[in-house]
Formats: structure tokens, C-alpha cells, sequence
């Protein structure tokens, strides 16, 4: 069971880490007119500036990747020692690698948007005005539900596992404890990208 769930995620983390290298990795190419989702123009896009920047925006990024698979592997094999720790652990790594491969792809996109407004590189195809309806579009980065409901289901959860630790009741307190940590988890992480998101 133990060599199951070490291969099981050990299989889904390098896939995770694949995905989410493919998903940023075009960022870095000239394609449809721009850089990390900045439009620069064409002759500019040789620029001294530009290069060193998208050179040390990649290596920072490839660093960050090697880092945190060589991470994956090693949280795997604490799965032999407790399925409980590796839960935890796991649950806390996998939440910093989708925070921080974020943060630190906007990282990158800000700084090739400064570099372009600080030498003016603006397209005048670009300027032109699109008008939309404000009324719907108002809406459009409010949450229908509030994250106040995540702390009610948190809550809700622990009470479930309480009674298990009140009877002395040992058979299921791992898995409980497993499923606790992957809720917190999801919820944690849905909460960080909503408001990450949202306060751009």
C-alpha cells in the first residue's frame, strides 16, 4: 500500500510540475506580439533589455521547477514513515508550489509591462476604445459565495473528527486526519488564487 501511494504521487506531482512548466514556458517565446503576455513590438523585441530580462525571468523559473521537484520527491518518501505527516506536508508544499509559480510568473509579467511603458513601446492599434456594458461587467470580479462560508465548512469538518478522539476511537483518526489536511488544502488554496486574482 505504502510503494501504491509513493508511486501514485510521485507520478502526479512531476505531472503537476510538467503542466504547469508547459502552461508558463510559451510565455518566454515571441508569439503573437508579445512577451510573458506583454505586447512588445517586433523591433524591439532583440532589445539588450528585453533579452536579459526574459533570459533571467526563464532561469529564475527553471530554478524554481528543479527546486521543487527535487521537494516532490523527497515529501513522497516520508509516505513510509506516516501517511498522516505526508499528508500534511504534502498538502502545505503543494499549496506554496501553485502560490509562489504564480506569483512569481506575475512577477515577471509586471517588469516586462514596466520595461515597456518606461521606453514607451506603446502600439497605437492598441489605444483603441472598447465600450462595454458597465452593468454586467461590474459584477464580473465579485463572488457569488462569500469566503466567510470556507471557515463554516472548516469548522464543520472538524466537528466531524472530533468525536473520533473523545471515544479513543484509533481505526480512522489517520484518514480523517488525511482528509481534514486535503480540505484545508483546496480550500486554502481556492481562497489564496480568488483573492490573488482579485486584487490585481
Amino acid at each position: 500500500m505504502d510503494i501504491m501511494m509513493f508511486i501514485i504521487f510521485l507520478v502526479t506531482d512531476l505531472f503537476t510540475i510538467f503542466c504547469f512548466q508547459f502552461a508558463f514556458s510559451s510565455g518566454y517565446r515571441y508569439q503573437n506580439g508579445m512577451y510573458l503576455g506583454v505586447h512588445i513590438p517586433a523591433d524591439h523585441k532583440d532589445d539588450p533589455d528585453v533579452s536579459d530580462l526574459i533570459t533571467s525571468s526563464r532561469q529564475s523559473m527553471k530554478h524554481f521547477q528543479i527546486i521543487n521537484t527535487l521537494i516532490s520527491i523527497a515529501i513522497c518518501f516520508i509516505n513510509f514513515a506516516s501517511i498522516a505527516i505526508f499528508a500534511m506536508v504534502y498538502c502545505v508544499w503543494i499549496f506554496e508550489y501553485c502560490f509562489f509559480i504564480i506569483m512569481l510568473n506575475n512577477s515577471c509579467h509586471k517588469k516586462m509591462y514596466a520595461l515597456k511603458m518606461q521606453n514607451g513601446w506603446i502600439i497605437e492599434s492598441q489605444q483603441k476604445k472598447i465600450y462595454i456594458d458597465t452593468r454586467i461587467s461590474a459584477d464580473a470580479g465579485s463572488s457569488p459565495l462569500s469566503f466567510k462560508w470556507h471557515i463554516v465548512i472548516i469548522i464543520a469538518e472538524i466537528a466531524a473528527f472530533v468525536p473520533y478522539i473523545a471515544d479513543g476511537d484509533t481505526r480512522y483518526r489517520t484518514y480523517m486526519f488525511t482528509f481534514f489536511h486535503m480540505l484545508a488544502y483546496r480550500l486554502c488554496y481556492r481562497s489564496a488564487v480568488s483573492y490573488f486574482y482579485q486584487s490585481k
